[in-house]
């Protein structure tokens, strides 16, 4: 009787404890992504990690960029980091770049080109976690806006 009520509170305090750990990474990101469905492709512009798993040890994250279209697609956007918790894509807060000035300049994709994206994490304004993650990039062509996502892991090792 004993053993299985040590049990019991064992398991109520992994419960409360797995609750709490959570609540704080929710309570770190309080801004839930704009967009919570994303795409690796959309209109001919596919975004893939170079990888599926990073170390949390890694300074930047490489991914591949290929545009399927006979158009040139139009690239200015640094990206985004976003986190995966309990259902909930959460976008990771950066500090501005001091040393980087703001260029109108944008990249362009050739027609049925592809392109490397490099993503630094020296910016972070929050500890990253081990789980799952996806960077958002933006794009434009004669639509609208709009943007893709590559989703990649962070794992401790």
């Amino acid at each position: 009787m004993k053993k299985s009520k040590m049990f019991a509170n064992g398991i109520i305090c992994a419960l409360l404890l797995t609750a709490c750990q959570s609540a704080n990474a929710q309570e770190e990101l309080k801004d839930s992504a704009k967009t919570q469905e994303l795409s690796a492709s959309k209109h001919g512009v596919s975004v893939t990690s170079r990888q599926s798993e990073y170390l949390l040890s890694s300074d930047s994250f490489s991914f591949n960029i290929k545009n399927s279209n006979s158009k040139i697609i139009d690239f200015n956007d640094p990206g985004s980091l976003e986190q995966y918790i309990d259902g909930v894509w959460y976008t990771i807060p950066m500090k501005k770049d001091e040393n980087k000035q703001i260029s109108a300049i944008s990249h362009i994709i050739k027609p049925k080109g592809n392109e490397t994206a490099n993503f630094s994490l020296k910016n972070a304004t929050s500890d990253l976690k081990p789980g799952k993650y996806r960077i958002v990039y933006g794009f434009a062509d004669q639509r609208k806006p709009f943007k893709v996502a590559a989703q990649f892991k962070l794992v401790k090792k």
